[in-house]
């Protein structure tokens, strides 16, 4: 079922039972834009970063649809938003920081290029990476994955057969040389600024704090 709810109620405004399973959210956007019982053209999305890609993007613009997505800390789009400000946020302080989430905050402004569904001219749409620094949750994902090298490590040196688990933080971790696998410090280094990190973009002008609460809100809808 394709719903839309007011941000001010909760109340739905809009719905519509859809066929089949629908797992691209740009498909029931477009049947919501052109709904005439809504009487407005203003929609916004919220999307689960499972479900975002570049080519999403794309179409949002072109459909002139607002948005906060999620995106994985590892994806190519929202990397130089990483690199730019996971540093920062492990050593900010007061200023950045959003005490009803526990969160270091901070945007990173830039264009997304796109062409107009009408007239297929070239534009650049605002796009804004909104990145979070959990501190508490990179202290957890720091020590799990620790616990994990060091059992690697120890399997390594006592030759034990690995699981098909491990094989890829061993890639990740390590360096082989003549005398076998041995944990690389320099790996490490490259992995660590991601611990704990959340990433968000929109097309909106909204803070940091407004973007998070907008993301998390069915999220914590359904948790109640």
């Amino acid at each position: 079922m394709a719903c839309i709810v007011s941000d001010d109620s909760g109340e739905p405004v809009f719905y519509r039972v859809l066929e089949d399973h629908v797992n691209d959210p740009l498909a029931a956007a477009q049947l919501l834009s052109t709904a005439s019982d809504l009487r407005t053209s203003h929609i916004d999305l919220v999307i689960d970063s499972v479900l975002t890609s570049p080519s999403q993007l794309d179409r949002l613009y072109e459909q002139h649809i607002g948005f906060i997505c999620g995106f994985n800390t590892d994806e190519n789009i929202c990397e130089s938003a990483v690199d730019s400000l996971a540093p920062q946020l492990s050593s900010d302080g007061p200023d950045t920081f959003l005490a009803e989430y526990g969160v270091q905050a901070k945007t990173l402004k830039t264009f997304w290029p796109h062409r107009d569904k009408e007239t297929h001219n070239p534009e650049n749409g605002p796009l804004n990476f909104h990145v979070y620094l959990d501190p508490l949750r990179a202290a957890c994902e720091k020590e799990i994955l620790l616990k994990r090298l060091r059992e690697i490590k120890d399997k390594l040196e006592e030759k034990v057969v690995l699981k098909d688990s491990d094989k890829g933080l061993v890639k990740r971790f390590f360096i082989k040389d003549k005398q076998g696998w041995r944990y690389s410090p320099e790996k490490w280094k490259e992995e660590d600024l991601t611990f704990g990190l959340q990433v968000l973009a929109s097309n909106k002008e909204v803070s940091d704090g407004k973007a998070l609460d907008l993301y998390l809100q069915p999220l914590l809808s359904k948790i109640i």
